[in-house]
C-alpha cells in the first residue's frame, strides 16, 4: 500500500514537473521570439523553476537611433498559477548594469513590479519602452512601478521611483520621486537636488506636439503648483503656465549644423523667493521677477550667455542701503522702523544684466530704484563658493548730485562692506554739507 502511494506521488511529481517544464519552455520560446522580433541580442538564456519560475538573460543588448544599449543581466520572474494554464504573467523584471553609448551614466539596477504585463502585451511593452512618447490610441493600458539607480563616471548618483501607466495616447506617472546626489559640491556647496510630484500626464495632441500636466510639483522643497507644459518638438519650443497666477515660462532651442545649440529662455511674473528656493540659492530678495536668457552651448559646455532680470515691488532681505547711507550722510530716516523690519529694504525695481564666464557670474550692470535712493553698479559672483564682489554707487533722490560708493564683498547672502572714501566722495560730501547749512 505504501509503495503504491509513494509511486503515485512520484508519478504526480514527475507529471507536474514535466508539465511545468513544457510551460516554462513555452515561455522560453515566446521570449526568444519576442527578442528576435525586437532585434535584442544576448549571450545566454537560462530557465529556473525553483523557488519560482524565472527566465534570465545574460548581456542583452540592442541598438536604437544610433545608440547602443546593453545590460549585464535581465531577469524575468513569472507568476506561478497563471503558468499552469499556459499564460505567462510577469511579476517582476530586474535589470542590472545598463550601459548607454550616448552617455557615461550607468544604470546600476532597475526593477519593474506591480504590473499587468503578460504574454498578451509584453511585445507592445518592449516596443513602447524604446519610444514611450510614440502613443497608440488602440494600445491596451500597461501599468507598472519602476524603481532605479544610476551612477556616472564621476560617481554622481541618480535615484528615481514612480508608478507608470502607458496607453490611450498618454503616459501617466504618479508618486514620482527623483534625487540627484553629486559626488562633488556644485554652486553654493549644493550636492543634493530633489524633485517630486503627485501625478503627471503626457498627451500627444498632434504629431510632434505634447501637453504635460503636473500636479503638486515640489523642487528642492519649493512648492511650484501644478504647471501645464506645452511642448512642440518640431518648432523646438516649450511653454509653462499655471506655476502661479500670471506666471509663464517660454523656451526655444535650435541645434545648429556645427553641433552647437542656441537656447532662449524667458520667465515672467515669477516670485523671486520661490525661484531662489527652487534652485537652492540664498534668498536675498523678494518680488515679482521677469527673467530672460540667451545661451550658446556645445557638448554641454556653456560658450556664451546673456542674462537679464527685472524684479518689481520687492525687498532686499537683510540689507538696508538707506541705513548704511545714513551712517555717513546727513539724512533723516526712522531708525526704529528700519530695525523693526530686520534691515529689509523695499524697492520699486531691481534690474541686473549679467553673463556667465569661466564659472563666474559677471554683473555688467545693476540698477536699484526705491522711494528714497537709486543705485547703480557692477560686480562679480563665484557661484561655487558664493563669494561676491559688488560696487554700488548710491544716490539720494533728495540730493541727485551726490553719489555714495559702497563695495560689498565676501558671502553673497551676508556681505561685508566698505565705503570708498576717495577725493571725489569727499568733495561731494563737503558740497552736500554746505548745501544743508545754507538751507
Amino acid at each position: 500500500m505504501i509503495k503504491k502511494v509513494t509511486s503515485g506521488i512520484i508519478v504526480i511529481i514527475l507529471a507536474l514537473s514535466a508539465f511545468f517544464y513544457v510551460q516554462i519552455n513555452s515561455a522560453r520560446e515566446q521570449v526568444i521570439a519576442l527578442l528576435n522580433q525586437q532585434q535584442i541580442q544576448f549571450s545566454a538564456l537560462n530557465l529556473h523553476f525553483f523557488p519560482s519560475p524565472q527566465i534570465s538573460l545574460e548581456t542583452p543588448h540592442f541598438s536604437y537611433q544610433d545608440q547602443r544599449i546593453g545590460f549585464k543581466q535581465a531577469t524575468v520572474k513569472l507568476a506561478l498559477f497563471p503558468l499552469l494554464s499556459g499564460r505567462f504573467v510577469l511579476e517582476r523584471l530586474q535589470l542590472t548594469q545598463g550601459h548607454f553609448s550616448a552617455t557615461d551614466w550607468i544604470l546600476r539596477d532597475a526593477e519593474f513590479s506591480d504590473t499587468n504585463l503578460s504574454s498578451d502585451n509584453w511585445a507592445s511593452f518592449v516596443e513602447r519602452l524604446k519610444n514611450p512618447l510614440n502613443f497608440d490610441r488602440t494600445l491596451a493600458e500597461i501599468h507598472f512601478h519602476l524603481n532605479g539607480n544610476l551612477s556616472s563616471s564621476a560617481q554622481d548618483e541618480l535615484h528615481f521611483s514612480a508608478n507608470f501607466t502607458l496607453g490611450n495616447r498618454q503616459l501617466v506617472a504618479s508618486a514620482v520621486k527623483i534625487l540627484l546626489d553629486l559626488q562633488k559640491p556644485t554652486y553654493n556647496g549644493n550636492r543634493q537636488f530633489a524633485m517630486a510630484w503627485h501625478e503627471s500626464r503626457i498627451e500627444r495632441t498632434e504629431a510632434e506636439k505634447y501637453v504635460i500636466a503636473i500636479q503638486d510639483l515640489n523642487l528642492n522643497q519649493a512648492l511650484l503648483g501644478s504647471p501645464k507644459i506645452l511642448l512642440d518638438t518640431a518648432r523646438q519650443e516649450v511653454s509653462v503656465t499655471q506655476l502661479c497666477q500670471d506666471c509663464m515660462i517660454m523656451g526655444h532651442w535650435q541645434e545648429r549644423s556645427d553641433k552647437k545649440m542656441t537656447a532662449l529662455f524667458r520667465l515672467n511674473a515669477m516670485p523671486l523667493d520661490r525661484v531662489l528656493t527652487a534652485v537652492k540659492l540664498p534668498v536675498i530678495a523678494s518680488g515679482s521677477t521677469d527673467f530672460s536668457a540667451v545661451m550658446l552651448w556645445q557638448d554641454r559646455n556653456l560658450l556664451e550667455s546673456e542674462f537679464y532680470s527685472e524684479t518689481h515691488k520687492g525687498e532686499l532681505l537683510g540689507l538696508n542701503l538707506l541705513s548704511l547711507a545714513g551712517q555717513y550722510l546727513p539724512i533723516n530716516y526712522d531708525e526704529q522702523a528700519l530695525q523693526s523690519k530686520n534691515m529689509d529694504m523695499a524697492f520699486n525695481k531691481l534690474s541686473v544684466r549679467s553673463r556667465w564666464e569661466s564659472g563666474k557670474l559677471l554683473f555688467d550692470n545693476i540698477e536699484l530704484d526705491t522711494s528714497t535712493i537709486v543705485a547703480q553698479g557692477h560686480g562679480i559672483s563665484n557661484w561655487f563658493t558664493m563669494q561676491c564682489d559688488v560696487t554700488l554707487n548710491i544716490g539720494l533722490r533728495e540730493y541727485p548730485k551726490f553719489v555714495l560708493p559702497i563695495r560689498f564683498f565676501d558671502r553673497c547672502d551676508s556681505p561685508q562692506y566698505e565705503i570708498k572714501f576717495n577725493k571725489n566722495f569727499r568733495d561731494q560730501l563737503r558740497s552736500l554739507l554746505q548745501e544743508k547749512l545754507l538751507n
